[in-house]
């Protein structure tokens, strides 16, 4: 009995991580991932799509794996100390369940609005400072993201020169007519423009002294 007790508990703890804890680590990764490089692929003619199916993920497996686990849980109700690991999983699936209808709301209201509000851009500027500092180019760094006065700044760090070593008027030809090309033709940075909002790049040199900041608005993307 003992045996066979232990073996059950076994078995829950098998289908918690397998099927509800791992794919949950998996997905989140994935997310940030996605948060991490969302800039850069918001240009692309697929992100749309991309982005649609991964939403979808969690609406075809949670269903499947709640409807597999509650089955395997009920199945192990025999000892009061399996009656423990199944509460446990059966809570567990409904906040589950909870939050993917929060996730689904959130989403829903996202992405039909035709426009941003101030703390859509505080909440996006703090998801994507999560996963930065990142290399965005060779010896170009993003540092960091801001949503303050209107308007939502990236800062880039140039990490192998000091301002004193670049030419200004040189360093702003060569970067700001790829800055603008990417602004106006990346969907997301469109609809932070058509919210009112301004989008700068703030450039700093490896000691962190401010080099340059690209202010892009509204008017500059005909």
């Amino acid at each position: 009995m003992i045996k066979n007790d232990v073996k059950a508990k076994y078995n829950l703890i098998f289908i918690f991580f397998g099927w509800v804890l791992l794919p949950s680590i998996f997905y989140n990764a994935l997310s940030i991932l996605m948060s991490k490089y969302m800039l850069e692929w918001s240009g692309s003619a697929y992100f749309e799509t991309g982005y649609l199916l991964f939403f979808l993920v969690p609406f075809i497996y949670i269903p499947i794996a709640m409807i597999f686990v509650w089955k395997k849980a009920n199945n192990h109700q025999v000892t009061q100390g399996q009656k423990s690991w199944v509460l446990m999983l059966k809570v567990f699936m409904l906040l589950w369940v909870g939050s993917l209808i929060y996730y689904a709301g959130s989403y829903f209201l996202f992405r039909t609005a035709d426009k941003f509000s101030p703390e859509d851009l505080v909440e996006l500027s703090t998801s994507l400072n999560a996963s930065l500092p990142q290399e965005s180019a060779p010896y170009v760094l993003m540092t960091k993201a801001t949503f303050k006065n209107s308007r939502l700044i990236f800062q880039y760090q140039i990490t192998n020169k000091l301002k004193s070593e670049l030419h200004l008027k040189t360093f702003v030809i060569g970067f700001k007519d790829a800055l603008k090309n990417e602004v106006c033709h990346s969907k997301f940075t469109q609809k932070v423009l058509n919210s009112a909002f301004g989008v700068d790049y703030e450039y700093i040199d490896k000691n962190k002294s401010e080099i340059y900041i690209f202010n892009f608005n509204k008017e500059d993307c005909p």
